[in-house]
Protein backbone atom coordinates (compact mmCIF):
# COMPACT_ATOMS: atom_id res chain seq x y z
CA UNK A 1 0.00 0.00 0.00
CA UNK A 2 1.40 3.40 -0.98
CA UNK A 3 1.80 6.05 1.71
CA UNK A 4 0.30 9.45 1.10
CA UNK A 5 2.12 12.59 2.17
CA UNK A 6 -0.97 13.90 3.93
CA UNK A 7 -2.26 11.49 6.62
CA UNK A 8 -5.64 13.26 6.67
CA UNK A 9 -6.36 11.68 3.26
CA UNK A 10 -6.41 8.20 4.81
CA UNK A 11 -9.45 7.09 6.77
CA UNK A 12 -9.06 5.98 10.37
CA UNK A 13 -10.15 2.37 10.93
CA UNK A 14 -13.65 2.13 12.40
CA UNK A 15 -12.32 0.08 15.34
CA UNK A 16 -10.62 3.22 16.68
CA UNK A 17 -13.92 5.07 17.14
CA UNK A 18 -16.65 2.45 17.44
CA UNK A 19 -16.77 2.86 21.22
CA UNK A 20 -17.63 6.56 20.84
CA UNK A 21 -21.20 7.71 20.42
CA UNK A 22 -21.32 11.21 19.02
CA UNK A 23 -19.89 12.51 15.78
CA UNK A 24 -18.02 15.17 17.76
CA UNK A 25 -16.36 12.58 20.01
CA UNK A 26 -15.31 10.56 16.99
CA UNK A 27 -13.83 13.58 15.22
CA UNK A 28 -11.99 14.68 18.37
CA UNK A 29 -10.55 11.19 18.81
CA UNK A 30 -9.49 11.01 15.15
CA UNK A 31 -7.72 14.33 15.54
CA UNK A 32 -5.90 13.04 18.63
CA UNK A 33 -4.79 9.97 16.67
CA UNK A 34 -3.54 12.05 13.77
CA UNK A 35 -1.62 14.24 16.21
CA UNK A 36 0.06 11.14 17.65
CA UNK A 37 1.74 10.03 14.45
CA UNK A 38 5.24 10.50 15.87
CA UNK A 39 4.69 7.69 18.38
CA UNK A 40 2.52 5.63 16.05
CA UNK A 41 5.17 5.69 13.30
CA UNK A 42 7.67 4.29 15.80
CA UNK A 43 5.16 1.56 16.66
CA UNK A 44 4.74 0.82 12.96
CA UNK A 45 8.52 0.48 12.58
CA UNK A 46 8.67 -1.85 15.59
CA UNK A 47 6.00 -4.03 13.99
CA UNK A 48 8.06 -4.21 10.79
CA UNK A 49 11.11 -5.29 12.83
CA UNK A 50 9.06 -8.03 14.50
CA UNK A 51 7.80 -9.26 11.12
CA UNK A 52 11.37 -9.42 9.80
CA UNK A 53 12.46 -11.36 12.90
CA UNK A 54 9.58 -13.82 12.39
CA UNK A 55 10.54 -14.33 8.76
CA UNK A 56 14.18 -14.93 9.74
CA UNK A 57 13.17 -17.45 12.40
CA UNK A 58 11.07 -19.36 9.86
CA UNK A 59 14.16 -19.96 7.76
CA UNK A 60 16.09 -21.83 10.46
CA UNK A 61 16.79 -25.32 8.99
CA UNK A 62 16.97 -26.88 12.47
CA UNK A 63 13.28 -26.16 13.01
CA UNK A 64 12.34 -28.49 10.17
CA UNK A 65 14.02 -31.39 11.96
CA UNK A 66 11.90 -30.88 15.06
CA UNK A 67 8.80 -33.01 15.58
CA UNK A 68 7.05 -29.90 16.88
CA UNK A 69 7.74 -27.88 13.73
CA UNK A 70 4.04 -27.59 12.88
CA UNK A 71 3.28 -26.16 16.34
CA UNK A 72 6.12 -23.65 16.04
CA UNK A 73 4.84 -22.61 12.64
CA UNK A 74 1.28 -22.28 13.91
CA UNK A 75 2.55 -20.11 16.76
CA UNK A 76 4.48 -17.90 14.33
CA UNK A 77 1.41 -17.61 12.11
CA UNK A 78 -0.57 -16.44 15.13
CA UNK A 79 2.09 -13.87 15.95
CA UNK A 80 2.08 -12.67 12.36
CA UNK A 81 -1.73 -12.39 12.41
CA UNK A 82 -1.64 -10.31 15.60
CA UNK A 83 0.96 -7.98 14.10
CA UNK A 84 -1.17 -7.64 10.95
CA UNK A 85 -4.21 -6.63 13.00
CA UNK A 86 -2.28 -3.83 14.70
CA UNK A 87 -0.63 -2.86 11.42
CA UNK A 88 -4.05 -2.52 9.76
CA UNK A 89 -5.16 -0.18 12.56
CA UNK A 90 -2.21 2.05 11.69
CA UNK A 91 -3.02 2.28 7.97
CA UNK A 92 -4.09 5.90 8.32
CA UNK A 93 -0.46 6.94 8.91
Amino acid sequence: MEFLSNPVDRPVHIKWVKHLHSFEEKEKFKLALRNSTFVLRILKNLIEEEKRALTASELNPEDFESHSWAYKQAFRNGERRGLKIVEDLLDFI
